[in-house]
């Protein structure tokens, strides 16, 4: 029983020791793609609060009073606040 359980725990930890850390280009840019892009995107006209999520400049503005990602640390994030609903209207 003891041994089974450690092969587990063994299965487990090479798994999680395994995982990719995460991408930019792979794992966020997707997700900004199918839900972001079309109100905070690369088209002028469209593009709403003068925010623009597609490029770098974009996502790590600093905007007077918040910043739109705020690196390392995420509840100064005001993208993550927007898109989970914690003290902002929720974002699509």
């Amino acid at each position: 029983m003891v041994a089974r359980f450690l092969l587990v725990l063994s299965a487990g930890a090479l798994c999680f020791a395994a995982a990719k850390p995460v991408d930019f280009d792979r794992d966020v840019r997707p997700i900004l793609s199918d839900r972001c892009f079309a109100c905070h995107g690369p088209d002028e006209k469209r593009r709403m609060a003068n925010l623009r999520l597609d490029t770098q400049d974009g996502l790590f503005t600093h905007r007077g009073t918040y910043d739109i990602i705020a690196p390392s640390d995420p509840a100064r994030s005001r993208l993550l606040a927007r898109v989970s609903g914690t003290g902002f209207p929720r974002m699509p």
